[in-house]
């Protein structure tokens, strides 16, 4: 707040120069800020106090909304943003708003690191007692050796900028989708993009509990 109350020039003018590393101020405490939070849901989400809210959900409906978050910024980036989820796929089991985060970040993930003129697109098949949802890109991919790392926490891959976050992202995504009972894997191909897939349990189909 007092960074923001000094670039507003609520206190007196600034020089150049001092606005300058304000603004530096500002995004690195900004980006700290995000590392905390990111923190803070893979604490809770490892600990199990993250109580999901079980609901039935439409995977179009989920990919759809998900996907109109982005359409500006895969607009801006030169990107072909698509969805290809039917209207009849089965309903999931799901907390929406953390389904919405799961999307949100494998969305995030793809858009950055795919170049002008690429593509991203979300689907989803449904299999005997589960939805796999898939985002795929046609971006840089991800080196041979990183490929079966990049749920841990804190790894970021070579080439990373590293203004992008701590690598927690996609630790928070394997235990989003884990806590729903479901698993999540990637394929990549370094130049040739990658597709993130994720299951959710069918809603139709009965859960026996041990």
């Amino acid at each position: 707040m007092a960074i923001h109350l000094l670039l507003d020039e609520k206190v007196g003018t600034l020089t150049p120069k001092q606005a300058e590393l304000l603004i530096v101020a500002r995004d690195d405490s900004e980006r700290l800020q995000r590392i905390i939070e990111d923190l803070l849901d893979l604490s809770r989400m490892e600990s199990g106090k993250v109580k999901m809210k079980i609901a039935l959900g439409n995977p179009r409906s989920l990919a759809m909304e998900a996907v109109e978050a982005f359409r500006r910024d895969a607009q801006d980036r030169g990107l072909l943003l698509t969805v290809n989820v039917h209207e009849d796929m089965p309903y999931v089991r799901a907390d929406q708003e953390q389904i919405k985060h799961v999307l949100s970040n494998l969305l995030s993930n793809a858009l950055t690191y795919t170049s002008p003129g690429g593509s991203v697109t979300v689907s989803a098949v449904a299999d005997d007692d589960v939805v796999r949802f898939s985002v795929s890109d046609t971006g840089k991919g991800i080196p041979g050796p990183y490929v079966c790392q990049v749920f841990e926490k804190f790894v970021r891959v070579p080439g990373e900028d590293g203004e992008k976050g701590a690598g927690l992202g996609l630790a928070i995504v394997k235990e989003i989708v884990e806590a729903h009972g479901g698993s999540v894997s990637v394929k990549s191909e370094e130049g040739k993009g990658s597709t993130f897939t994720f299951s959710l349990l069918r809603a139709d189909v009965k859960v026996t509990e041990e």
